[in-house]
């Protein structure tokens, strides 16, 4: 962001949640080993539905910055096993749009030529629709009969064995950090036995910590033990997949309304949450929240966010870096794509911008519990 005033029309790029910048393709996963599997003993708990509408009311004011052009972009939520009937509409103007590179998620993008009265900023809308159900992993009970969970094609399992910048598994230096905490899978652990001692021994080491540019690879979160919900979840995900467990990342946030004031660290807080899911072959996705047990499951056994999740959580993107094809920039990539994010071209500086934003969550009715392929006992 510009730190004083120009003269001249200039370029002015910014992200305005998380930084962003273009980051490295994913590579591929070495082969697989054989790992036993664990869907014998376990299945997923499933609860009856329940519908919201959330609204994201977003707005920029730059008294010092004259735009000719906003460009905003906004994810659209995908459609998961426990997260149906996903949908957002940017108003006003909205329009579908692909990622240009794999795995191509979907966004939708407005671009507003600047009138008078958008020349100092802009004001939309985002409302989402969705219908949300909770998972619990439990243990099998003989006799019950158990839904069939969602396949993984080949290749989705290719995409969730992949390595980034921010999944760098494949360094020596992770490498190193796996050899001297024994994270290593054996080759007779299945994939919940293998995730539940992964998540135990990271949950007793890390601790919470935020700030605006932190940095997230794994690597790093490894090396320091302290980072955020996001780092949290990639240090998780990359320990899985360099060891033959498909993982991935949800970045989304709560399905609750946004407290005036709220904070988390140096930026006001509007529900914002990342957390992860590793894959089981004939069981399907398992929720991970492991910054949320880091921080209020004091519990002896420490597995409350482990296995499962109460449906109050919505998904707005799968894992980070979603790239775009800007107006003036070329192809770009957002690290987290939350909410609303845009690129700007014109003249002044943004260096005094004020962002205002509201978060305001509608449950539409409430469904009852039941199991689906499980039993309620807890692991």
């Amino acid at each position: 962001m510009p730190r004083r005033l120009l003269s001249s029309w200039l370029v002015v790029l910014l992200a305005c949640a998380c930084f962003a910048a273009p980051l490295a393709q994913a590579q591929a996963a070495p082969p697989q080993l054989s790992y036993p599997s664990d869907a014998g003993r376990y299945g997923l708990s499933i609860s009856a539905p329940r519908s919201l509408e959330a609204t994201l009311d977003f707005e920029i004011r730059a008294a010092q910055f004259q735009a000719s052009n906003w460009d905003i972009f906004a994810a659209q939520p995908p459609t998961l096993a426990t997260q149906t009937g996903a949908s957002v509409r940017l108003i006003h103007g909205g329009k579908p749009y692909r990622e240009p590179a794999p795995p191509h998620r979907a966004i939708v993008r407005a671009q507003i030529d600047a009138a008078e009265a958008q020349r100092h900023g802009f004001r939309v809308r985002l409302e989402y629709r969705a219908t949300l159900s909770s998972r619990e992993l439990v243990a099998r009970e003989q006799g019950r009969t158990f839904a069939l969970p969602e396949r993984l094609s080949a290749a989705d399992r290719e995409q969730f064995l992949a390595t980034s910048q921010l999944y760098d598994f494949q360094s020596p230096d992770f490498t190193r950090f796996v050899a001297e905490h024994s994270l290593a899978r054996r080759l007779d652990e299945g994939e919940v036995a293998y995730a539940r001692r992964v998540f135990l021994a990271l949950k007793r080491r890390l601790h919470y910590e935020y700030h605006w540019t932190m940095d997230r690879r794994a690597t790093q979160v490894a090396r320091t033990w302290s980072t955020d919900c996001a780092g949290m979840s990639v240090l998780f995900t990359s320990v899985m997949r360099a060891h033959a467990v498909p993982a991935r990342v949800l970045a989304g946030r709560w399905a609750k309304s946004s407290n005036p004031g709220a904070v988390v660290g140096d930026v006001q807080y509007y529900q914002q949450h990342v957390k992860a899911e590793f894959y089981a072959d004939h069981l399907g996705w398992v929720p991970v929240d492991l910054s949320s047990a880091v921080e209020y499951d004091h519990s002896s056994a420490g597995l409350q966010y482990f296995g499962r999740d109460l449906g109050n959580f919505l998904t707005i993107h799968v894992d980070p870096l979603v790239q775009v094809d800007t107006l003036h920039f070329g192809r770009q990539t957002f690290t987290w794509l939350q909410g609303v994010h845009y690129y700007a071209s014109g003249k002044g500086t943004l260096r005094d911008k004020t962002i205002d934003e509201q978060w305001r969550v509608n449950w539409l009715g409430a469904g009852q519990s039941s199991l689906i392929g499980g039993n309620s006992s807890r692991l």
